[in-house]
């Protein structure tokens, strides 16, 4: 794992889109973590996109004639 965030620090210099950006969307912690050094107040955590089945309740399918 070391080599591999080392390999992505360099990546980063070389190419520094990721570290000129202003802002981030991540879907969770795991993904902020992967991030390059230096960025962490510039992250935005996104909720995933999903349903609510307490609140929304599938319909019954209608039947056919």
């Amino acid at each position: 794992m070391k080599f591999g965030r080392g390999l992505s620090a360099v990546v980063n210099r070389l190419m520094p889109g990721k570290l000129r950006a202003t802002t981030f969307l991540v879907a969770n912690e795991r993904t902020r973590q992967c991030l390059p050094t230096g960025i962490q107040g510039r992250v935005i955590t996104q909720i995933d996109n999903c349903v609510d089945l307490s609140t929304w309740k599938p319909q019954q399918a209608a039947r056919k004639k």
